[in-house]
């Protein structure tokens, strides 16, 4: 059972008034006798009878209640419905409509209700996982069914020029808000892909690598444009983002811009600079007082071939030659659109605390999606 969010007529197959006809012309065949059947021998090990487990029309419509029960879906949102689900699917699509007040410019991604069937499938087509023992029938999936990429270096230099932590701020709480939410494709994504491709994730310095490049190109001018610093300054550029190991991350990202340095820098801006520090505060402030891992709660996760976005510092030779190695890889060896799934709670309790991180990560994505626009190109 898979619903859709722009169809509200879809429930379940076996619903009344729902049957499958062939668009093939019926064969002619010869009749048997009259009142007289020939059946074939069934071998004895062939089981008599079967148990279809994925159909729990019983724990799906329980969880359904729950939720219309618990949680913040209301029924004055569903119109008509022809079974359970649709009605569920209604309500549910109206409740995550009203947690954004505006369509997204930068992220792409889409809310869908899933049956464990549909789930199980999915798992098993990438073998990232197996939820056929998860006793919960309904789940939320979020489906990425694109990708598309934006530069940021078009607009870095008002806000270095605004402040020369600006830009460091910026590309910190885009990390911190992809780190609670859905994950995006960001400079130190192809800085990491040419660490692999080239030096099998061992960073060299510039003579050591000169070394090595010697071996694979020809020229010395060619062997320039591939040492570590020239394509440093091309993907990742080392004053805006943290390429080193993690246990210095937190000493690199000090010095980021918070609120009250924020709003002291706001005020003294015009024009982009100044929205700039105010999405920066916005979305900030909605991460207060969150947890850092991810509200989202995914359980199963599946190889997906999108991100909700791309951010590279500029289009060039490099980001097209990782984008084109990794859908390669994904067309070979297979992958989904989907990120992950959720379960949907069936406790009181947790099915409200579920709602609440989910209106908490809307919010940040929309929040986060706004200062995509203004810094992206």
């Amino acid at each position: 059972m898979l619903f859709d969010p722009a169809s509200h007529g879809l429930g379940l197959a076996d619903e009344p008034g729902v049957a499958w006809k062939s668009e093939r012309p019926a064969v002619t065949r010869r009749r048997s006798a009259v009142d007289f059947l020939t059946l074939p021998a069934v071998s004895p090990e062939v089981p008599a009878t079967a148990f279809l487990k994925w159909r729990e029309p019983g724990k799906l419509t329980e969880t359904i209640e729950r939720h219309f029960r618990y949680g913040p879906l209301r029924a004055h949102d569903v119109r008509n419905p022809t079974s359970a689900g649709d009605a569920f699917q209604q309500a549910f699509f109206a409740w995550w409509g009203r947690q954004s007040n505006a369509s997204f410019q930068r992220l792409t991604f889409l809310p869908v209700l899933m049956d464990s069937a549909a789930v199980v499938e999915t798992l098993q087509f990438t073998d990232d996982g197996d939820n056929s023992d998860d006793p919960a029938p309904l789940f939320l999936a979020i489906e990425v069914p694109e990708e598309n990429c934006y530069e940021l270096s078009p607009g870095a230099g008002e806000l270095r020029a605004a402040h020369p932590m600006l830009m460091r701020s910026v590309m910190e709480t885009i990390r911190n808000a992809s780190n609670r939410t859905l994950y995006l494709r960001d400079p130190e994504w192809f800085w990491s892909e040419y660490e692999v491709w080239y030096f099998d994730g061992d960073l060299p310095t510039d003579e050591e690598a000169r070394e090595h490049l010697a071996e694979r190109f020809d020229g010395p001018d060619e062997v320039e444009s591939y040492l570590p610093s020239t394509v440093r300054a091309e993907l990742a550029p080392e004053d805006v983002f943290f390429t080193g190991e993690m246990k210095d991350a937190k000493a690199f990202y000090k010095g980021a811009l918070k609120g009250p340095e924020l709003m002291r820098l706001r005020n003294r801006l015009k024009g982009r600079a100044r929205r700039v520090c105010t999405a920066l505060m916005d979305l900030q402030s909605l991460m207060a007082y969150c947890p850092k891992r991810s509200l989202m709660q995914f359980k199963y996760f599946s190889r997906n071939a999108y991100e909700a976005c791309s951010l590279v510092w500029e289009h060039n030779r490099f980001t097209e030659e990782f984008v084109d190695i990794h859908f390669d890889d994904c067309g070979s060896n297979g992958a989904t659109t989907y990120p992950g799934f959720i379960p949907f709670e069936t406790n009181a309790r947790a099915i409200r605390t579920q709602y609440e991180k989910w209106a908490r990560a809307i919010r940040i994505l929309q929040s986060l999606d706004t200062l995509l626009s203004l810094v992206s190109r």
